[in-house]
C-alpha cells in the first residue's frame, strides 16, 4: 500500500483540526489542548525559510515547554486516553507520512516518558 502524500499547503491544518475535533469529541481535553498548541506552533512559525509542517529550534522549545505544562496539569487517565487516541490516529494513512508523523509521534513519547516518569515518582 503506498503511503499518502500530505499536500502541506492545502491539507496540513485541516488534518490537525480535524483531530483536535475528534480529540474534543471524546471529551480528550488533554489531547485537544497539545494539538491546539502544536497548530498554534506551526501557524507562529510559518515562515519562507520554514517548510510548513516544521519548526525552527526556538519553535520546537517553545511547544515542548508548554506540552510539559500541559502534561503536568492533565489527570493520568486524560493523559493514558490522549495518548490512545494518538497512537490509534498515527495508524491512519493520512497521518503516518512526514512531516505529520514525525511531530504525532514526538508527542505519543512525551505522553509515555511523562506517564513513566509520573508512576516512577508514585511508586517511590
Amino acid at each position: 500500500m503506498p503511503a499518502h502524500r500530505v499536500d502541506p499547503d492545502r491539507m496540513f491544518f485541516d488534518l490537525l483540526e480535524g483531530l483536535v475535533r475528534e480529540a474534543r469529541t471524546e471529551r480528550l481535553e488533554c489531547a485537544a489542548m497539545m494539538l491546539k498548541s502544536l497548530i498554534s506552533a506551526l501557524r507562529f512559525h510559518d515562515t519562507g525559510s520554514v517548510p510548513p509542517g516544521f519548526l525552527t529550534v526556538e519553535g520546537w522549545f517553545g511547544l515542548l515547554n508548554h506540552w510539559e505544562g500541559v502534561l503536568k496539569s492533565s489527570q493520568k487517565r486524560q493523559i493514558h486516553y490522549s495518548m490512545s487516541f494518538l497512537k490509534e490516529a498515527l495508524k491512519k494513512p493520512e497521518l503516518r507520512v512526514p512531516p505529520m508523523s514525525p511531530l504525532l509521534t514526538e508527542l505519543v513519547t512525551l505522553m509515555e516518558t511523562h506517564s513513566q516518569h509520573q508512576e516512577s515518582r508514585e511508586a517511590a
